[in-house]
Parts: structure tokens; C-alpha cells; sequence
């Protein structure tokens, strides 16, 4: 349920810009319960997984792979151009640079350059990428919420090492 959680929180903060700066948390809080959550399942499942179950573990965590490698790239390659931007502006002795944070100026470019990109450019990025990998590895998990039994039985069949067979 945490990892529903955590994504639909995901979502939800990008919404409004002011609740952008939780996004990351609640990614890092997905990812986190997500990795608990599989670690978990793989050690206590004693009965044998299916292999649809198997396959969707490795859908799910790759595409959550590759979705946070996809993000930290564009991430970076933002903060490298928004800081040539800003370097630039310096250089050239642009007065309205002088006595403003360094962060404003940088956040100001990034802005800047987000809005300089075209239609094309928005669909086909990194960052979309980004959202479409990390959609798929939720709706991966959040369809196992429904087909699992949430009963709560859970029977172990195993017997412990120091203990005989009965």
C-alpha cells in the first residue's frame, strides 16, 4: 500500500508548482518501499512465485531503473546549460545579475530553457521518458494490489534449521 501511496503522491505533486519540490521525496520513498517490498516478498514467498509475477518484478524494477537514470541525466544536463547561462550573463557584465542569489539565477535559466523547448522536444525527452517508465512501473504494482489476496492467511511451509521434520 505505501508504494500506492507513494506514487499517486508522485503525481499529484506535479500539479501545482508549489508542491514540486515533494516529488522527489515521494519518488525516493517510492523506489525505497518498492525495493523493501520486493526484497521482502522474494524472501518470505515460500509457495513459489509464477512466472508472471517474476516477469512483472523485472518490468517493474527495470523500468523504475531506467526511469531514475533517465532522470538524473536530464537533471544534469539541465544544470550544466542553465549554468552556462548564468556564467555567460556574468560575463558579459549583465547588470541585473549583480547582488542576486546565485540559486534564483539558475532556477530563472532552467525556467527559461524549459520554456524555449518546442511541443516535439517536451514529448520526445528525457524527463517524459522519465514519467512514462516510472507510470509503468506503478501500474505494474498498483494492478497486484487488486489480484492479490489481502486476506491476510498466510501460511509458512518451510521448517526452521535447528528444528526436525515432523
Amino acid at each position: 500500500y505505501f508504494i500506492a501511496i507513494a506514487a499517486i503522491g508522485c503525481f499529484i505533486t506535479r500539479l501545482h508548482p508549489i508542491l514540486m519540490p515533494a516529488h522527489a521525496w515521494c519518488g525516493r520513498a517510492y523506489i525505497i518501499s518498492m525495493l523493501w517490498s520486493t526484497a521482502t516478498s522474494m524472501l518470505i514467498h515460500n509457495t513459489g512465485l509464477p512466472v508472471g509475477v517474476l516477469i512483472s518484478f523485472l518490468w517493474v524494477l527495470g523500468g523504475m531503473t531506467l526511469a531514475w537514470v533517465l532522470i538524473l541525466i536530464h537533471r544534469d544536463m539541465m544544470d550544466k546549460a542553465a549554468t552556462k547561462r548564468v556564467t555567460a550573463r556574468f560575463a558579459a557584465g549583465d547588470p541585473d545579475v549583480k547582488g542576486r542569489d546565485l540559486d534564483e539565477l539558475l532556477k530563472e535559466a532552467k525556467g527559461a530553457i524549459a520554456g524555449e523547448k518546442t511541443l516535439l522536444q517536451r514529448i520526445f525527452s528525457l524527463k517524459m521518458a522519465h514519467g512514462a517508465l516510472m507510470f509503468m512501473s506503478f501500474m505494474n504494482i498498483f494492478g497486484r494490489i487488486f489480484a492479490s489476496d489481502q486476506s491476510g492467511d498466510f501460511t509458512c511451509h518451510t521448517h526452521p534449521y535447528y528444528k526436525g521434520a515432523y
